[in-house]
């Protein structure tokens, strides 16, 4: 497959806005008498657009992938154990990350207090959702799993289609209802 130079555009114009929604670049200015909170309104209402498209595009590179391919279900394994692996060596490099800031600041005195902190942090709920503080801020990466499998199962079962007919509808629904 050769390289896609827009895609490559496109994820480098996604990548910019994803910073602006995390960084709110206008917090406490005022230029040319617009106050900079309205900016940083304006600007994390429309770079809402940037998650869901490194979807489509990781859905499209798979897709053509799995067309082009002569094991789809090889790939697809490869490329889902590549996901897996940044996500469990991330996963472990922020648990003990916390756990060793939260002994320094004392937050944790005693073995019952680390055990109820491994346990908060380590369960099936708080790893694929996001929910404790060593995760949330991977939750694409388990999303990515979830996606890119749907997308293989739709390949498989010749349905992908219907697949983005499903995925535009819900898309809409998130972005009427909620973020992502």
């Amino acid at each position: 497959m050769n390289r896609n130079i827009t895609i490559d555009y496109l994820k480098c114009l996604a990548v910019f806005f994803v910073i602006c929604i995390h960084a709110f670049p206008f917090v406490g200015v005022n230029i040319y008498g617009v106050p900079g909170d309205y900016l940083n309104f304006i600007i994390n209402t429309f770079s809402r657009f940037a998650v869901p498209t490194f979807f489509v595009i990781s859905g499209y590179l798979l897709g053509v992938k799995l067309i082009e391919g002569k094991e789809p279900k090889n790939y697809f394994k490869k490329y889902f154990s590549k996901i897996l692996k940044v996500y469990i060596y991330w996963f472990l490099f922020y648990f003990i990350f916390q756990l060793v800031i939260r002994i320094n600041n004392k937050g944790l005195n005693s073995f019952r207090d680390v055990y109820h902190f491994i346990n908060s942090q380590i369960n099936i709920k708080a790893i694929i959702y996001g929910y404790n503080d060593t995760t949330y801020h991977l939750w694409y990466l388990p999303a990515l799993l979830f996606s890119v499998t749907i997308v293989y199962l739709a390949f498989k079962q010749k349905k992908i289609t219907h697949l983005i007919c499903v995925s535009f509808i819900l898309n809409l629904v998130g972005l009427f209802g909620q973020s992502y």
